[in-house]
């Protein structure tokens, strides 16, 4: 039973520890601040620290705490890309190709939780 719930601890709290890590780099390590972009200039190898990357995506990431930076309305251009959006749990979306706007552009309202109030610029 003990081996049962260290596993489910373990399967539970990686994607919080993953999200921080990637965010602790972002923020201490390259100096970058909410809404600033990371990009990679080559695809990964194996000296990569990305847990599910591979070697065929140039990756960028943009890691901010809706608690600290509030609602965010994130625009998709018309036009080939794709991308995706997680949270700290890995409920993801997909944006451009793979979301509901198919490359057509489009605005997400992203909210912190217990939001209720959302302004006329969506």
């Amino acid at each position: 039973m003990d081996f049962q719930r260290a596993t489910q601890a373990y399967l539970w709290a990686f994607p919080l520890v993953s999200t921080a890590s990637v965010r602790h780099g972002i923020r201490q390590d390259l100096g970058l601040d909410a809404f600033d972009i990371m990009l990679y200039e080559n695809f990964l190898d194996t000296k990569s620290t990305w847990f599910t990357g591979n070697n065929t995506t140039i990756y960028g990431a943009s890691v901010f705490d809706l608690a600290e930076v509030g609602p965010v309305v994130l625009e998709m251009p018309v036009g080939p890309s794709a991308g995706m959006l997680n949270d700290f749990r890995f409920r993801t979306s997909g944006l451009g190709n793979l979301g509901p706007d198919r490359s057509q552009g489009g605005k997400y309202f992203i909210v912190p939780p217990g939001y209720e109030q959302a302004p006329n610029y969506c």
